[in-house]
């Protein structure tokens, strides 16, 4: 455990010190990275990893939405519709142990996360 720690703490300071852009951008990070890890476990019929995997993806996906401020206009509606379409897409992908699902809901976050990054270096975040 004594590794884990200066790992823990780096992570830690990581999250405190960032920019609220930087931070939404790590949630990016983390959902796109847990599809991935969920995205192999099923492909090696390992399920309980799956859905630990994606739950956590669906976890990150939820935070996601619920740092919209929907009042903020159409766009924000819209990234509330595609996050939603994205957690119901996993748990089927879950439900029927289908890999190329895990990779269409990748190929759909990986944009709005590049898009994202975009913004965050355009404003110096």
């Amino acid at each position: 455990m004594a590794i884990a720690t200066p790992l823990l703490r780096y992570q830690a300071t990581q999250v405190q010190t960032a920019s609220p852009a930087r931070l939404v951008l790590m949630l990016f990070d983390g959902a796109i990275r847990f599809m991935q890890q969920g995205k192999a476990s099923l492909q090696d019929g390992r399920i309980e990893d799956a859905n630990r995997q994606l739950g956590r993806a669906q976890a990150v996906i939820s935070e996601l939405m619920s740092s919209l401020k929907l009042e903020a206009g159409p766009l924000a509606k819209n990234l509330y519709n595609i996050y939603d379409f994205l957690r119901r897409h996993l748990a089927l992908s879950l439900a029927s142990a289908e890999p190329w699902r895990v990779q269409q809901a990748i190929d759909l976050l990986t944009p709005l996360r590049d898009a994202w990054e975009q913004a965050c270096v355009r404003e110096g975040a």
